[in-house]
This record gives C-alpha cells, sequence and structure tokens, in this order.
C-alpha cells in the first residue's frame, strides 16, 4: 500500500548500503519530471519518524524537481538489519538490460519520439526518403539528455537493433 508523505519528513540514515550518484539523481530527475514516480521510494516508522529504507536516488530527483511531497511504501521491517536487507535486496533485484534491451528499447523510444514530434522526421522528395539529420540529431540529444548514455552509444544502439536480423535478436537474447 502506498502513500503520500511530505519530502521534508523523510529523514536519510547516514549508512546507506551505497553512496549517492549525483549524475544518475539528475538523470532520475529528467526523467521524473515527464513521466513522475514510477515507482515509490519505501520508509520505515521509528519512533514516529519516516526514515528511508531504500529510494535514495529517487528522494533525491525529488527534491531536485523541487517536490514537495512523494509517494511512499511504509516498510515492515521489524529491525534494522530487515530494514538494511529490504534495501539491497532492491538493488540487487533489479533485471538490468543487456545491450540488446537496452538497444531496442532506444529504438522503442526513437519511435516514439519520431511519433510525438513529427517535426523532426525525415522528409520525401521526388519518392525518394531524404535522412534528415535534425530528425536523429533531436533524437539523439534529448535520449542522451534523459538516460544518461551518451549520444554516440545511443546512435551504435539503435543501429545495431536496426540491422540485426531477427533470427540473430533471437538467439543471442539474454546473453
Amino acid at each position: 500500500m502506498t502513500s503520500t508523505l511530505p519530502i521534508s519528513d523523510v529523514q536519510i540514515p547516514e549508512n546507506r548500503a551505497r553512496d549517492l550518484d549525483h549524475d544518475w539523481v539528475e538523470t532520475l530527475a529528467g526523467t521524473m519530471g515527464d513521466v513522475g514516480l514510477i515507482n515509490p521510494i519505501t520508509v520505515r516508522e521509528i519512533d514516529g519518524k519516516k526514515v528511508l529504507v531504500a529510494g535514495h536516488h529517487r528522494l533525491a530527483a525529488a527534491t531536485v524537481l523541487e517536490w514537495t511531497e512523494i509517494d511512499v511504501r511504509i516498510s515492515t521491517a521489524a529491525s534494522d538489519d530487515a530494514a538494511r536487507m529490504e534495501e539491497v535486496l532492491e538493488n540487487l533485484a533489479r533485471n538490468e538490460l543487456t545491450a540488446l534491451d537496452r538497444a531496442q528499447h532506444l529504438f522503442e523510444l526513437k519511435q516514439v519520439y519520431d511519433a510525438l514530434h513529427p517535426e523532426t522526421k525525415a522528409g520525401v522528395a521526388g519518392g525518394k526518403a531524404i535522412k534528415s539529420t535534425t530528425e536523429l540529431n533531436s533524437f539523439v540529444g534529448e535520449a542522451a539528455e534523459k538516460c544518461g548514455l551518451g549520444e554516440r552509444a545511443i546512435q551504435m544502439a539503435v543501429k545495431m537493433w536496426n540491422e540485426l536480423s531477427k533470427p540473430t535478436k533471437s538467439s543471442i537474447r539474454g546473453t
């Protein structure tokens, strides 16, 4: 069950399992500014205070965005050790994207970007498509800013997804 809590009420313990990555906070803030908070942070009540268990980067990104409230999930951890286990398991349980998955997601992001920004789409002259440098540059620049990846990495990933055959994608998926 989730509820909303004023950000100023969330206390951050000093002994976090991992350090705050300020570059990632900025990237996450860009995404959260566009789509909101997808997964609430987790807090635990200790002596009437709300203490952060998981979601330090999300909380910091919300602060960057100058939000005053954030969605929270209340932890049922009965001890500091149980709370630490929740924090660490949340970090470990993520299924990070493989290179192929990242390429597919960036390709899908480009498709959506093109649909939302038709003004950047390549034109057609004399029945022959003209590849607009504005189309790719607009997408790549915005995707780099939002995803925290380099522009060249995004270009290569989209190209990889476009050029791999379906059987090849199937054979390397999950590797």
